[in-house]
């Protein structure tokens, strides 16, 4: 009992006020889940998914880009937040094994931070964007979770898919991506 409510109650508050981050978490994601990711990116990319495991495994233990970050912590500010917390990519690694699978020409990100505008817009943004795709484009609708926007669109153009991610030693449940490929204009 003590347990479930230290993890239920306690963790996450004790969590937030250690790492100061109210929101967007940072966490590692547990194996079972980035071999779910590897596997989804490989049927949307069509590139076997050992290929995809490899491109996290290198984002993962890439030590240059971890010193970049930890670089950028002290510099800037990140909304309070701690900036000796490690911060790990979770879900984002998905986003690093897509472009790399795919080396597209483009890549455009687009952010809301805390998804107030998604609400109102997500829907309309994707409409504007669809003449404008390359054949083979693909969109990623972080916090998929929180909305089916992407995967109406998704529905009308081309295919779709929803990856649940799973948090390591967090409190947090994790979020997803949303993915759509296969877009026709």
């Amino acid at each position: 009992m003590r347990q479930h409510f230290f993890r239920e109650v306690f963790w996450p508050y004790w969590s937030i006020f250690r790492t100061g981050e109210f929101h967007n978490f940072t966490y590692d994601l547990t194996d079972a889940s980035l071999r779910y990711l590897a596997e989804t990116i490989s049927v949307v990319t069509a590139k076997p998914a050992i290929e995809i495991e490899g491109y996290i495994r290198e984002a993962i233990n890439d030590e240059d880009v971890a010193a970049r970050l930890r670089s950028m912590m002290k510099r800037g500010k990140r909304s309070g937040a701690s900036q000796s917390v490690a911060m790990p990519f979770g879900r984002r690694l998905g986003w690093d094994a897509i472009a790399r699978a795919t080396r597209p020409k483009v890549i455009v990100e687009t952010g809301v931070e805390r998804g107030h505008g998604s609400v109102l817009l997500e829907a309309r943004e994707y409409r504007i964007i669809a003449g404008k795709l390359a054949a083979d484009a693909i969109i990623l609708g972080d916090n998929a979770h929180a909305t089916d926007k992407l995967a109406r669109f998704a529905r009308e153009r081309g295919q779709f898919l929803f990856f649940k991610e799973v948090p390591k030693n967090h409190w947090y449940s994790g979020a997803g991506i949303g993915i759509a490929y296969g877009l026709k204009a």
